[in-house]
């Protein structure tokens, strides 16, 4: 009886979103074109050579030669996901587990610090665009990694000893491939949900005129933080809407760990205190810049 009602409560809104796309078919298809815009001039062009060269560097030894000098995996996996920007982060810590190098305790907790945004995001279009002030986004950023990092002193812990497992002895033009190959279908599931989002976002727009802040910052990063104001409240939420990174980002997140066992709830954890953790900071920063 009580999964019957759970099961009703979910096809509520599930009914009512095929009945939107129904009725506002044309919000609908129009959605679609703009998300596929999207994906074309900015995410293909930021995320698939991101792919790409992590996948290709992975598959040729990457984690391997930086352990052999003193560099561990976690460092690693944090520094290429704060550089990538979303979900590179959570790709890379797949790619680490994936090749034994991480246990899967060790990767669920990395999860939790390592899938931030990246600094052209920041910089450009929150910084730039929004507030019109390049420290401003350069404020931002470094309250971005400073909140990823506390969270990781929470979270994390010093990694388990691992049997030591051999590097790659696969040639480098087989890497290459498989990581095109790989990095292409990564990027097809992200582009689902960035178009269904978009979608869901018109379809919002249509029925209330305008989508509620806090909800559009909730599910859609880049919609949330564009319709901020460059003020002190508008700069402390985008702040939290960056550290949360919206529900869009976690089902890329999920997407790209879709073919292995890690749970996401310490990362979903990780990112709401990175979110809470940034906003604080946010609020006490802009009087500084």
């Amino acid at each position: 009886m009580v999964k019957s009602r759970k099961n009703m409560l979910l096809f509520l809104p599930i009914a009512a979103l095929m009945a939107l796309l129904l009725l506002r078919s044309q919000v609908a298809a129009a959605a679609v074109r703009q998300g596929l815009t999207l994906c074309a001039q900015s995410l293909l062009p930021a995320l698939f050579p991101f792919f790409v060269a992590v996948s290709w560097a992975v598959n040729c030894g990457l984690f391997h030669t930086l352990r052999s000098i003193g560099i561990p995996t976690s460092a690693a996996v944090f520094f290429l996901g704060a550089l990538g920007g979303y979900p590179l982060g959570a790709r890379t810590v797949g790619e680490a587990y994936r090749g034994g190098l991480l246990t899967k305790a060790d990767a669920e907790h990395l999860l939790a610090c390592c899938n931030n945004a990246g600094p052209a995001f920041i910089l450009v279009v929150v910084g730039q665009s929004v507030f019109r002030s390049t420290a401003a986004g350069l404020a931002l950023w470094g309250i971005h990694l400073a909140a990823a990092l506390l969270v990781a002193l929470l979270f994390c812990r010093r990694q388990a000893s691992r049997t030591t497992i051999p590097p790659p002895t696969i040639s480098p033009a087989a890497a290459f491939i498989a990581a095109v190959g790989s990095a292409a279908e990564t990027m097809v599931r992200l582009s689902a949900f960035v178009v269904f989002f978009t979608v869901v976002m018109a379809l919002l727009s249509s029925l209330f005129g305008t989508v509620p802040p806090l909800l559009a910052g909730f599910l859609e990063l880049t919609v949330g933080i564009t319709a901020l104001t460059p003020h002190r409240l508008g700069f402390t939420l985008a702040a939290g809407r960056l550290g949360w990174g919206g529900v869009s980002v976690h089902c890329q997140a999920a997407a790209v760990l879709s073919d292995t066992d890690l749970s996401l709830r310490h990362y979903l954890l990780g990112k709401a205190l990175q979110g809470l953790l940034s906003a604080a900071a946010a609020w006490w920063v802009y009087g500084l810049i």
